[in-house]
């Protein structure tokens, strides 16, 4: 078996775990407001957010590739849709505590 047989691309939700166990997260591309990117003050930009249980969890710079022009358009809508959402703030996700 394939990552590929592994995952489910919905251009509304982004990309998710589809196999035999049963997996918790799914990502996404979504605006983010890193303020922490530009000296405080607003900064949106396009992320790839990963969600666990159905809460920004982490984010990081969107791969803009892919295998075939097919693909590549997939991509291309789901960052789309990304500016059809509000924005996330940086105080949306997760804070990691030291335990």
């Amino acid at each position: 078996m394939n990552d590929e047989e592994n995952l489910d691309i919905d251009l509304d939700g982004g990309l998710s775990a589809t196999n035999e166990q049963e997996f918790d997260f799914y990502w996404n591309y979504r605006i983010v407001n890193a303020k922490s990117e530009n000296n405080g003050e607003d900064w949106y930009c396009l992320k790839e957010v990963v969600y666990y249980s159905d809460k920004p969890s982490s984010y990081g710079n969107p791969c803009t590739g892919s295998e075939d022009m097919e693909s590549l358009r997939d991509v291309w809508r789901m960052m789309g849709l990304a500016l059809e959402k509000p924005p996330l703030q940086e105080e949306d996700f997760e804070k990691e505590t030291d335990e």
